[in-house]
């Protein structure tokens, strides 16, 4: 058995000649998205005076530079220190409006080794200043209600979808008409274009008068600078330009088609219908209006509330869902106003059901919207379906709630928007589903997903992120899903700064990755497992951090499990996942913070990890009374093993075939086992004495071990793979002018190499003590073995 001393770094120091190793540069350029397609293209121009920030994961540097150059270049110098690093644009030196496109996360990730070449990385940012120099297609769309073929002015507007693209095929567009004008940005090169109604937008029964073919076509180039406009004129059933408002008058509950309407007609499609008179009423649409009056049941616009001490409700009782109440451009309810419906059809094409300060009850049919439902009150949903493009609950001042307690509501885009009112989804039964859901909370108060049961099936992201003011004393505003029951499967889940993820029941699994992108300066925010299966390809920690907590559950990760962060300002130091209950199962584990291994009370091999397990990064693991088996153990940068108080038994796969960060050093701190092997806190590598190889052995310090006098030793490997202190023999040293004088013990061997991670040889004949001279020499180094 051979044990490996190195010389100390001072001596390395004396040895060595001036190094050839250069400065390593991040640099790149921020760049306007002028296109909005989210590419780097040759039209994109460079945003000035942006401020990027690069720092490193070890938390031992931190830089920024102002993009002050025309062209929008920024350099930043690093150390030449090998270290996985991040880049990004404080958002404070963006103009108002904008955010990073390029990279998707904001956040530019890089690694550096010594006498690397510069990285390179560009940022594209979506910004309004991209957009003041648009070109633009603007236009009316008018319905002629003459009947004439001619624009009249008395011709109302009509809300449609208008589609652009180029004949290049490299670009399109689409967007509804207000009040009949609409505006289309258009990229900044030479293109023919082609205008175009979308038919399926129309409605039934409309026919395009003008253009006669339905198209405009024109050509655009950027050094034209003129927008194209255009009308188009579409024949069929049309309102008045304004249309016409029908009140429902009686002070008391009553039928839908009784004549009780303010116009003395009952309402029809070309009626804005209000329900907003004094007094306690319910007005009923059921079977009987359906199939005596159903031609009252498509109306323009639908208003529903009440002055104070009032309420009034639009109740669709049991009117079935084969003609529901149809409304054309939006359903607003507001203070003191209700939709209560029961197993009917409510359909709203386009202007969205907006609830504000009202509600909306829905206990079966169903609830269709063209454009969006905006809940800045209540929703609660027990039966039937609710389906709409886009739902916002919430809007940051308005205290909101959705509640799903079954039936089935699907969503291209879920929003949660809130702080500091609370604003809350509580899931308790049935069916969510959502392309991809969002919470966001403003400075203080929660934002919170809530699910007890049912299901909640988000196939592309999940993402929550909260915000926080330096210093605030009521701490940050929160974003927070929490789990208590039933099942979430997302595509991935993002959490970004003061964001928390809690679940103590049911079941998560992430097809893609779970990120703790947490870039927070000023708190961190804890996250929590402590019951259930939370099941992920990757778990991924980074920026700033953020706390984890398992208390029980279990935890599967298929591929990595990579858990680091270190907050600067305020130094709230690294973050720290707490494994104090439960399971972790997970192939391969990266510690680059700190972690804590929990008394197991009297469990054993809760972690299950058959790959490898890296630390580095600065970060300590930390161990109680615990017997764990983990896998190939790799040091990527210095680090420490704390076996605190009790019996740690920690035990790690051969990791001779790992390559180890040169110089970096692994510091065990308060072992308290045996040199001869067995003792209450055991470190092994392996089985056998060749579960390190000498090189690796050589970067294990042990500090202030029990049973020896305080200081630093350096480390054996026993036959067992039992890793143990030892006092290891002294190389001391002293200079002659060009000349070093070596002296070292007598059962010890002399080795020299020309690099420092070797390879060495021993020194043929050497005796001590032994004079060296290395003036005529670039550098070499020297160590002992044993």
């Amino acid at each position: 058995m051979k044990i490996i001393f190195r010389l100390f770094l001072g001596i390395l120091v004396i040895l060595a000649s001036t190094s050839t190793s250069r400065a390593v540069n991040a640099m790149g350029k921020v760049f306007c998205d002028a296109s909005q397609n989210s590419s780097f293209d040759a039209n994109n121009p460079a945003i000035p005076g942006v401020f990027v920030v690069v720092t490193n994961l070890s938390g031992s540097f931190s830089n920024g530079n102002w993009t002050t150059t025309p062209d929008g270049r920024f350099v930043v110098a690093l150390p030449n220190v090998a270290d996985r690093y991040v880049a990004f644009i404080l958002p404070e030196s963006l103009p108002g409006g904008s955010a990073v496109v390029i990279p998707s996360s904001g956040l530019a990730r890089f690694s550096v080794s010594n006498l690397v070449a510069d990285i390179t990385t560009n940022f594209l940012v979506n910004s309004p200043i991209c957009r003041t120099n648009s070109f633009q297609a603007i236009g009316r769309i008018f319905c002629d209600i003459n009947s004439n073929g001619v624009i009249d002015p008395t011709d109302p507007p009509l809300e449609v979808l208008i589609g652009i693209t180029n004949l290049s095929g490299t670009f399109s567009n689409a967007a509804f008409s207000t009040n009949g004008t609409f505006v289309l940005n258009l990229p900044h090169v030479t293109d023919s274009y082609v205008e175009f109604l979308i038919a399926s937008s129309l409605p039934p029964g409309f026919a395009i008068e003008l253009p006669t073919n339905g198209v405009f076509t024109f050509t655009f180039s950027p050094g034209i600078r003129t927008n194209f406009f255009s009308r188009f004129l579409i024949s069929g059933a049309c309102c008045p330009t304004n249309g016409l408002t029908n009140s429902w008058t009686k002070a008391t509950s009553g039928k839908w088609e009784e004549p009780v309407w303010s116009l003395g007609i009952l309402p029809d499609s070309c009626q804005t219908i209000e329900i907003t008179n004094a007094g306690f009423k319910a007005v009923a649409i059921d079977s009987s209006t359906v199939s005596g009056f159903p031609g009252s049941l498509t109306i323009r616009h639908l208003d529903v509330n009440a002055p104070t001490g009032s309420f009034n409700t639009v109740l669709l009782n049991f009117a079935g869902t084969v003609v529901p109440l149809h409304v054309l451009s939006g359903v607003n309810v507001g203070t003191n106003g209700k939709i209560l419906n029961l197993f009917s059809g409510l359909l709203v094409d386009a202007g969205g059901l907006i609830i504000t300060n009202g509600e909306v009850a829905q206990q079966g049919g169903f609830t269709r919207v063209g454009d969006f439902i905006d809940v800045e009150g209540r929703f609660n949903l027990t039966n039937g379906l609710v389906q709409a493009p886009l739902e916002t609950v919430g809007n940051g001042s308005v205290a909101s709630r959705f509640v799903e307690n079954g039936g089935t509501n699907t969503t291209g885009d879920l929003v949660l928007r809130g702080g500091p009112p609370l604003v809350q989804y509580d899931l308790l039964a049935g069916l969510l589903t959502a392309g991809s859901e969002e919470i966001f909370n403003g400075v203080r108060g929660t934002t919170t997903i809530a699910q007890s049961g049912g299901q909640n099936v988000v196939t592309n992201q999940l993402r929550l992120e909260g915000s926080a003011i330096d210093r605030d004393p009521f701490g940050p505003g929160i974003a927070q899903y929490i789990l208590t029951g039933g099942t979430l499967s997302a595509g991935s889940i993002l959490l970004g700064p003061y964001s928390s993820f809690a679940q103590s029941n049911g079941f998560t699994t992430v097809f893609g990755a779970i990120v703790f992108n947490a870039v927070s300066p000023f708190f961190r925010t804890t996250s929590f497992l402590a019951g259930g299966t939370l099941a992920a390809s990757n778990l991924l920690f980074s920026g700033a951090g953020e706390n984890l907590v398992q208390t029980g559950g279990a935890m599967i990760v298929t591929n990595l499990f990579s858990f680091a962060g270190f907050a600067f300002s305020p130094p709230l130091g690294f973050a720290f996942y707490d494994f104090a209950g439960g399971t972790l199962m997970a192939s391969n584990i990266e510690i680059l913070a700190n972690m804590s291994i929990g008394s197991a009370g009297g469990q054993t091999r809760r972690i299950t990890n058959p790959g490898f397990f890296r630390l580095g990064g600065g970060g300590t693991l930390t161990t109680a009374t615990i017997d764990e088996r983990l896998g190939r153990f790799i040091l990527a940068g210095s680090a420490s093993i704390d076996m605190a108080a009790g019996a740690s038994k920690l035990a790690f796969a051969n990791s001779s075939g790992e390559a180890w960060t040169p110089g970096a050093v692994l510091s065990v701190i308060n072992w308290a086992g045996s040199t001869n092997g067995g003792g209450s806190d055991q470190l092994s590598f392996g089985t056998n004495a060749n579960g390190l190889t000498a090189s690796q052995l050589s970067q294990i310090r042990f500090v202030n071990p029990a049973g020896f006098a305080p200081g630093t030793y350096a480390a054996r490997i026993r036959s067992t793979g039992e890793v143990v202190p030892t006092v290891g023999p002294t190389l001391a040293f002293t200079r002659t002018g060009n000349a070093l004088v070596f002296s070292w013990p007598a059962n010890s061997v002399l080795q020299t190499a020309t690099n420092v991670v070797g390879p060495y040889i021993d020194v043929t004949n050497a005796v001590s003590p032994r004079t060296n001279v290395i003036a005529a020499e670039f550098q070499r180094f020297f160590r002992l073995k044993q």
